[in-house]
């Protein structure tokens, strides 16, 4: 990695069960910025991370601190919270039920306004699957309104909607979508993504 240009200013962390200072030396060498023994601690790993790659102070790190804060993180996203907002009936059931299945708690929305109603409690799901031509207020007017609430971790949103053409992909996008699918969607395309949205929650709000 350290020969290639491109590579050059690449930050290197190394995690090994190997501890010998010979070892250590040879790598600190080659520019690995930390060595990490394994087991490594979630609450040492993201210290690292902030400290590395964010450029942030952590030296008076309270570590029992950290790990209760690892513990909020895991209640908030166990069985992670996903809000379907979808008027069609045959198609809410059918996303519930793969969602339950794959073990999220689902949170179902028939129109945009109960959407932001569901998204304006304190307890409001950090994954949102919102279909686009809904009553009363629309897939657009939910994501502008929920873009504009005051969190401390943004929502993670999928537009999923029968609207293919690029145009309304663009403008789904520009309104602050974070992703975009089709349909009909593919089941495992769809786990795939909201997988992609729930590690970039847990990360959110591991620095946060």
């Amino acid at each position: 990695i350290r020969q290639k240009e491109a590579f050059g200013g690449m930050s290197l962390v190394l995690m090994t069960h190997i501890e010998q200072e010979e070892m250590i030396m040879s790598h600190r060498a080659l520019s690995v910025e930390q060595y990490l023994s394994k087991p490594v601690k979630k609450s040492e790993l993201i210290n690292l991370i902030k400290r590395v790659f964010l450029g942030v102070e952590t030296s008076h790190v309270d570590f029992a601190d950290a790990e209760r804060r690892e513990q909020e993180i895991i209640n908030q996203i166990g069985g992670a919270k996903v809000l379907v907002a979808e008027d069609d009936i045959s198609s809410k059931m059918m996303l519930s039920a793969m969602l339950n299945k794959c073990g999220y708690d689902v949170v179902e929305a028939d129109s945009g306004r109960q959407a932001i109603e569901e998204m304006s409690k304190p307890d409001a799901p950090l994954l949102l699957i919102l279909d686009w031509n809904m009553p009363e207020m629309d897939g657009i007017e939910v994501l502008r309104h929920v873009r504009a609430m005051s969190t401390t971790v943004p929502p993670y949103i999928v537009m999923l909607t029968v609207r293919g053409d690029k145009a309304s992909v663009v403008h789904a996008l520009e309104n602050h979508a974070n992703d975009y699918i089709s349909k009909p969607y593919d089941p495992e395309e769809l786990r795939a993504r909201i997988g992609v949205g729930q590690r970039m929650i847990e990360l959110q709000l591991a620095l946060a």
